[in-house]
């Protein structure tokens, strides 16, 4: 877990972001603050998708607003009591590095304007790099025609976003709208 500072609006916010140990998205969350109530809202953002593994170890920086918020999960029964935490140099290297996609995108387009629109891109970028990674159901890293279909549907579809991974049957079928190659197999 980490966070990072963005500029929106005119001011500086906080994108909490987290990955799992083999480098796949788990969750991530903007917010004006980076307080206990921040931290913890992510964490319990991340442990609510039923997708996701119950962690048995964070990787964490030195923000001290975290082991405060992991205790009080603790205490309320979301995570484990034998969860650890690592602050080391260095064990946090590969959500640092996640960050660089984000970041790169937001200073292209000179920042978001309102809050809104920046929760909007955050989330299409954040989908952008699940599809790169592989994360999406029926799309692995390789299937580059995949990609491209399901970039154009989540492009069509606007409610898409919030819900990355649609049904298979509506995704084969808006697929195949858009791309009729798609059916014949040619790649």
């Amino acid at each position: 877990m980490d966070e990072t500072f963005v500029r929106i609006a005119g001011r500086w916010m906080y994108l909490f972001r987290a990955v799992d140990g083999i480098g796949q998205t788990v969750d991530f969350y903007l917010s004006e603050t980076r307080d206990r109530e921040a931290a913890k809202c992510f964490l319990k953002r991340a442990l609510a998708n039923p997708d996701n593994r119950a962690p048995r170890t964070f990787a964490r920086d030195r923000l001290r607003s975290y082991p405060a918020a992991i205790r009080e999960l603790q205490n309320e029964g979301q995570i484990q009591g034998s969860c650890r935490h690592r602050t080391r140099p260095y064990s946090n290297n590969r959500i640092e590095s996640d960050h660089r996609h984000v970041k790169r995108r937001l200073r292209a387009m000179q920042g978001p304007r309102t809050t809104a629109t920046a929760c909007a891109v955050v989330a299409g970028i954040e989908a952008v790099q699940m599809i790169r990674k592989g994360q999406v159901l029926g799309i692995t890293k390789k299937n580059l025609h995949g990609q491209a279909g399901y970039s154009a549907i989540c492009s069509v579809s606007t409610n898409t976003v919030t819900e990355p991974t649609p049904p298979a049957p509506l995704y084969h079928s808006t697929l195949l709208q858009h791309f009729p190659k798609y059916k014949s197999g040619r790649t």
